[in-house]
């Protein structure tokens, strides 16, 4: 999975992206040992956990990825396209099943990938609660089991 988005990354992207995409290779993991738990890493998780979400959102509502594809076109007709919006671009053109499998990746790739994702401005989490919520899902996934 992850050759295949390199490999359409590397055709489809300017040098500059793929030097983003090496930086982001040398993040660290969202599993960190127990004494390593950061800031980072919970948001890292958070974004993991909002992803699978809009996964479960997808698939009952396929039409949301020909919406994201729009949003973003519109943003790179206007010049306003980050180069992560690019790349989303690109992606949104492959099958669902792969779009979902590199969101949720819990690799370099998906951490990238999640630090632009569309369908946070078109399904998002908007309430508070659900975004405490999440941030403690996210803590209690990075935290040592309770035996």
């Amino acid at each position: 999975m992850a050759q295949q988005l390199d490999r359409r990354r590397s055709t489809a992207q300017p040098a500059n992206t793929r030097r983003s995409v090496s930086r982001a290779r040398r993040l660290p993991a969202t599993s960190p040992s127990e004494s390593q738990v950061t800031a980072h890493h919970i948001t890292e998780m958070e974004r993991l956990i909002r992803a699978e979400t809009y996964r479960d959102v997808i698939l009952t509502n396929p039409a949301l990825v020909a919406s994201a594809k729009q949003q973003i076109a519109h943003l790179i007709h206007n010049g306003e396209a980050t180069l992560g919006q690019r790349l989303w671009h690109a992606l949104l053109d492959q099958p669902h099943s792969f779009i979902l499998a590199c969101m949720t990746a819990d690799d370099a790739e998906g951490r990238l990938l999640r630090s632009n994702n569309p369908f946070s401005t078109l399904i998002g989490e908007r309430d508070t609660n659900e975004r405490v919520k999440t941030w403690r899902m996210a803590k209690a996934r990075l935290s040592p089991k309770q035996t």
